[in-house]
């Protein structure tokens, strides 16, 4: 992608006010329910190095475990825990923005990545560590990844790179919330039903890369809940899928 002036001038402002409505006052109001759990949990994890400590609200271990690193490092209050789901909710502003510029106009893209940037429900969910706008990062991004692959003509070697980061996002995606399961359903449902009736020569690649990407996601996600939590973590993230 290639950017003019005022396209670099419109992200960096748009970052600061993103930025400004995702961390400014973000240890206000005190800790929500559902986060004085997660602060507890994270407490223990710190304390022990148990990673049993992780599994909380039956959700995969990512989100907490992310969130006990700036927690470890400067102290566990409402900024240290609510700051990693502000910066993922910032990241998914500009996510959103190439995403939109990348299927439509530019005009179009200034105009989602605004509505979003300022949109309540964002904004809110940026301010609170419940781990979903984390999972909305990693979903858009993986979206995202998955578009570049289909929309551009790559080499064999940047193809496969572009599938290996299609299939890491989606499975980073899953280890930090299994809530997008719809959504790349019903992504790969329009994918392919459209290329089987408008584009026939396609369908059987983006069937491969359907196919592909999901077992290196598959492949990736295993692989990480085996390494945060052994045998154990896996049955019970399993279990609660």
């Amino acid at each position: 992608m290639k950017f003019k002036k005022i396209e670099i001038v419109f992200l960096v402002i748009l970052g600061i006010i993103s930025i400004i409505l995702r961390f400014y006052g973000i240890d206000m109001p005190d800790f929500y329910g559902d986060e004085s759990v997660q602060v507890m949990s994270i407490k223990d994890f710190i304390a022990t190095k148990n990673v049993a400590f992780l599994q909380v609200f039956n959700h995969p271990p990512l989100f907490l475990l992310a969130v006990s690193f700036p927690a470890l490092l400067f102290g566990i209050n409402e900024y240290t825990v609510r700051i990693v789901d502000a910066f993922f909710g910032t990241l998914t502003v500009f996510i959103v923005y190439f995403l939109t510029r990348m299927w439509y106009r530019k005009r179009y893209a200034v105009l989602a990545s605004i509505l979003f940037a300022v949109a309540p429900l964002p904004v809110i969910y940026s301010r609170l560590a419940f781990g979903y706008t984390m999972s909305l990062f990693f979903t858009i991004a993986s979206i995202f990844a998955i578009e570049y692959l289909i929309s551009h003509k790559l080499d064999k070697k940047h193809e496969l790179i572009m599938i290996f980061v299609s299939g890491a996002l989606i499975a980073l995606t899953f280890l930090t919330r299994f809530n997008s399961l719809p959504i790349f359903g019903l992504y790969w449902l329009f994918i392919l039903s459209y290329s089987f009736l408008k584009e026939k020569s396609r369908f059987r690649k983006y069937l491969y890369y359907a196919f592909i990407i999901h077992i290196i996601a598959l492949a990736l996600f295993l692989l990480g809940i085996l390494a945060l939590g052994g045998i154990s973590m896996l049955v019970y993230v399993i279990y609660q899928f």
